[in-house]
């Protein structure tokens, strides 16, 4: 019965009569042309310049709700407004286009100019910061800051901006600027999707218990772990007010519907409700406080404060995890004077996601380095250029169990086993040398989520 009710669902999708039944509000493909990036008023280097259009470009026809029209002329964000005169005149007037229309520094054919108001939208990048500085250490930071026009060609305005700030460092000046460039397409598919205008709408095709079915699918670009408000309405004083009534989060995703696992809702979800997209950046990140309990001289635990991140993102059953935490013991004073941060890392799985609700519970597994963070006059002091120095190596298995208190937010908890084995007796001449021994125990840590 499962299947013959999802094949149901496909046939309904495929017929495309789903939405003039339920007559939800579903999102399709929009035309939209992309210029190449602006920079008339910075000093780029044209290896990069390349680069950040084929980045630029990727991120709109990978995000796959558009139909991109790439385009080889670059404008100026001073040239927008310009641009968006000419194209209200040219269809108020329906005048005939000439032969070239020149806007800014650069000339569009009739051609061009045709492609371009037979577009639905227009993307006009430009720079608005570019900076390459070299640090004290001989290494290169680049800050690269992207402004994003978008101008709706039917009503002839500008109806979004937004900002992409990236930066990147390296010995290298060139890889520096690259590592910039490369970051761009995360934040840049994240700001694209908090606009208004391109989030994805669906509706509720087929209710399974906590199951969820919903038009469109990998044709409009929804991964897995892609979230969804359901979306209720009501009156007040006459005016329609929105509100979010539930919230679900995709497990499934096939060529023209997903499957979704429902988190919470005020009622029982209706076919017919209308569902819209909940913009994330992919990245769940819990800043936590807790304690090892291992003997610390006069304390029976070891205090620690980190910083965990899952991938949230294209990931529903199984998600990596990275994170980093500072232990602290009564070592640490001592370690401080001689410039030394004590620091672990680590990577690893949630291994499952079992989801009660607004209760997600998640076995999890890491391993890692332990060590510690020299700075410049601990590194003159052992003679070495290393900024890290390895002092253990180990892991964590815990359970992580979050409550979702609001859409945004989890309070979450970990609780587990840890083993750090020291690689050395003692690396510098203190009298408290516990830092460096072996740290094996139970811990628990509680922090919050921000999603």
């Amino acid at each position: 019965m499962r299947w013959a009710a999802r094949f149901l669902v496909l046939f309904l999708v495929c017929s495309g009569v789903s939405g003039a039944v339920y007559g939800q509000t579903v999102s399709e493909k929009k035309e939209i042309a992309v210029f190449n990036l602006g920079y008339h008023d910075w000093s780029i280097p044209q290896m990069a310049l390349g680069s950040i259009d084929d980045q630029i470009r990727g991120v709109f026809i990978n995000i796959g709700r558009f139909d991109v029209l790439g385009l080889t002329q670059r404008l100026e964000s001073k040239d927008v407004g310009d641009f968006t005169e000419k194209i209200k005149d040219f269809k108020s007037r329906n005048v005939a286009i000439p032969e070239r229309v020149l806007m800014g520094q650069e000339a569009f054919t009739e051609r061009d100019w045709n492609r371009l108001v037979g577009a639905f939208l227009v993307v006009i990048p430009s720079v608005s910061f570019f900076n390459l500085e070299q640090a004290k250490d001989g290494s290169y930071k680049a800050t690269i800051k992207t402004s994003f026009t978008i101008v709706n060609v039917d009503e002839g305005k500008s109806s979004a901006q937004f900002f992409v700030e990236t930066g990147g460092t390296d010995k290298n000046a060139n890889k520096a600027i690259q590592s910039a460039i490369d970051a761009i397409p995360v934040f840049l598919t994240y700001e694209l999707r908090k606009v208004p205008e391109f989030q994805i709408k669906s509706g509720i095709v087929q209710v399974m218990g906590r199951d969820i079915i919903f038009e469109l699918g990998r044709n409009m670009g929804i991964v897995v772990g892609d979230e969804y408000t359901i979306v209720g309405y009501r009156n007040v004083a006459g005016f329609q007010a929105k509100d979010d009534r539930g919230l679900l989060v995709v497990k499934e995703v096939q060529d023209e519907f997903s499957v979704a696992h429902l988190i919470y809702s005020s009622g029982k979800p209706q076919v017919g409700d209308q569902l819209q997209e909940v913009p994330r950046l992919g990245v769940e990140i819990t800043p936590y406080a807790g304690a090892l309990m291992v003997e610390n001289y006069d304390l029976s635990f070891m205090p620690i404060v980190g910083l965990k991140a899952v991938l949230s993102r294209g990931y529903f059953q199984t998600r990596p995890v990275v994170g980093l935490e500072i232990p602290f013991s009564s070592a640490t004073a001592a370690l401080a004077m001689f410039d030394i941060i004590p620091l672990n890392f680590y990577v690893g799985v949630e291994l499952t996601n079992l989801y009660l609700g607004r209760l997600q519970i998640a076995p999890t597994a890491v391993a890692g380095v332990g060590g510690a963070y020299l700075g410049e006059n601990a590194r003159s002091f052992f003679a070495t250029d290393e900024e890290y120095l390895a002092t253990h190596v180990g892991g964590k298995v815990f359970l992580t169990m979050s409550f979702l208190y609001s859409r945004d937010r989890k309070f979450t908890i970990d609780a587990g086993f840890a083993a750090w084995l020291g690689l050395a007796d003692a690396l510098i001449d203190v009298d408290d040398r516990s830092y460096f021994a072996s740290k094996v125990g139970p811990f628990i840590n509680v922090g919050i989520t921000f999603k």
